[in-house]
């Protein structure tokens, strides 16, 4: 016989396995338009239903109201099959409701399992990211997301008060929330510290539901945002080292799998365990990353700027000790970002002409060449200089330098003489033997590569004018690691971020660009 059992025992705790989906779907729906559990005493005939594997007989039934209808039901058949009566809505309701009895291995193409399946969440935590100091920069800390079961809350005054008052919530809004008689959960907040949570657990205030989630905490705030990067809402990478190390960092959440007998007793029981992300180590040193970052607001402030980036690099071990923009945003607290692009780690992400700083490496390469040697000396009179029909000026007339004042005076007439001495091919690959335009597989960190033309594609004007920074598109990394070849004695480093050595830097270079 089908009928309506008595209301389910429901679980209030936010992990509810198997069984209580089961004992609260499996007989969903009104019964009013169907009938109800008849006595053995009122029968008043007896109709045998046989169950084949792809049909029932007989095929139709026919009832009058007020029958007492005794079913013998024969399964005739190879397969597990199921006799319900049911409105066709809730026949149809019910089908997902059985695939999920299939999906756990409760009911298979054979057999029924009278055991009742249940499975606990132990929850992962995604690796720390820590700088050479073992400084945490990022971490996973235990938050809880509260809500309301509707079925069960007591609406009463004192207790609708005292969740308002500790989780900060206008009182009258959480009433006219409460009382949605369309509704039978509510959230009503996020990220409730455990002190909070323990508070509302010790008043034992039914309905209050309490899910245990892990949020992601930056201690060290906007001085590190760009460069750390943030998670989505799965606790996935979006920005920075987060998303460059996502797979390193990611997390597995564990199981126990387990069946309890008639009578709830555990009978069988797998435990899966979790699998915490891995800890990422940075080359990144957060006292220097403070300095340089607070230096660089000062700049900005003083000098009206929109915004500065800086890299400081060892030279010795060739690691990254920081690297910083400004402005800046608070990475735990989102909700104040107003501008989207602050996420954006702008030191090796945003693209410029790099203008004059290029000038040390073009004309280190006519120093390669022998074009020019320590002793030349280089006529920049009367302050300007004509080439292919166009026309280079300096700040002023600097009349003879030597090639040392030329890249100090940063001398656009001096360094067109220069240039002009070589051909486009050597140019454009001694830009490129820099890195410039170049993609750092050895980098562990988002990063563009850039632009250099091709010297099928540029002119002898456009030339020049390459040497002295222009028409092309690079970044501050690429800047900073060209560098390290004219700083390191010819040497260019393979700059990294990650595993860094545990000696102190001795020798160091900062670039600044803003």
């Amino acid at each position: 016989l089908f009928f309506t059992p008595p209301p389910p025992t429901r679980d209030r705790s936010p992990s509810r396995g198997l069984g209580d989906v089961y004992k609260r779907q499996a007989f969903a729906g009104s019964m009013k338009n169907i009938g109800e559990k008849g006595k053995h005493s009122n029968v008043t005939r007896t109709i045998t239903i046989k169950m084949h594997d792809n049909y029932f007989e007989p095929a139709e039934i026919n009832v009058k109201k007020d029958e007492t209808i005794k079913f013998i039901v024969l399964n005739v058949g190879e397969l597990v099959h199921e006799f319900n009566i049911a409105t066709k809505e809730m026949h149809i309701k019910h089908q997902p409701e059985m695939q999920k009895l299939i999906d756990h291995e409760i009911i298979s193409f054979d057999k029924i399992d009278n055991r009742i399946s249940q499975s606990k969440v132990i929850k992962s935590s995604r690796g720390k990211i820590v700088d050479r100091n073992d400084r945490i920069l990022a971490e996973d800390i235990i938050f809880y997301d509260i809500g309301i079961d509707l079925n069960y809350f007591s609406y009463k005054p004192d207790e609708i008060k005292f969740i308002s008052d500790l989780l900060n919530i206008e009182e009258q809004n959480l009433r006219e929330r409460s009382s949605n008689q369309r509704l039978k959960f509510i959230q009503i907040s996020k990220k409730v510290n455990r002190e909070k949570a323990e508070a509302l657990k010790k008043e034992k205030i039914q309905g209050l539901v309490f899910d245990e989630r892990f949020y992601r905490n930056y201690p060290e705030g906007e001085a590190f945002s760009q460069l750390i990067g943030i998670t989505d809402i799965n606790n996935d990478g979006l920005q920075g080292i987060e998303l460059s190390f996502q797979k390193s960092l990611d997390s597995l959440d564990g199981r126990i799998d387990f069946k309890r007998d008639g009578n709830g007793k555990i009978i069988e029981e797998v435990f899966v365990p979790q699998k915490d992300g891995d800890l990422i180590k940075l080359s990144i040193d957060s006292d220097y990353q403070f300095i340089v970052f607070d230096e660089l607001k000062r700049a900005v402030i003083e000098n009206n700027a929109s915004n500065a980036s800086a890299i400081m690099i060892d030279l010795d071990s060739e690691e990254i000790l920081a690297i910083t923009n400004y402005p800046s945003f608070n990475p735990n607290n989102r909700k104040s970002l107003s501008d989207i692009s602050l996420v954006t780690n702008k030191a090796s992400i945003s693209l410029l002409e790099p203008g004059s700083v290029l000038k040390p490496l073009s004309i280190s390469l006519a120093l390669d060449d022998e074009l020019i040697n320590e002793d030349t000396l280089i006529d920049t009179n009367p302050g300007w200089v004509e080439f292919e029909d166009y026309r280079t000026e300096d700040f002023r007339n600097y009349g003879i330098l030597s090639v040392s004042e030329v890249i100090a005076k940063s001398s656009n007439v001096g360094t067109v003489k220069i240039c002009s001495q070589m051909n486009k091919s050597r140019v454009i690959s001694g830009i490129r033997s820099f890195g410039i335009g170049e993609y750092f597989s050895e980098m562990f960190l988002n990063h563009r590569e850039g632009f250099l033309p091709g010297e099928q594609n540029i002119s002898l004007r456009g030339l020049v004018s390459l040497c002295y920074g222009y028409g092309l598109q690079t970044t501050l990394l690429h800047i900073a690691k060209a560098y390290t070849g004219i700083l390191n004695d010819g040497i260019l480093s393979l700059i990294h971020i990650s595993e860094p050595t545990r000696r102190t830097p001795i020798s160091y270079a900062v670039f600044c660009l803003k």
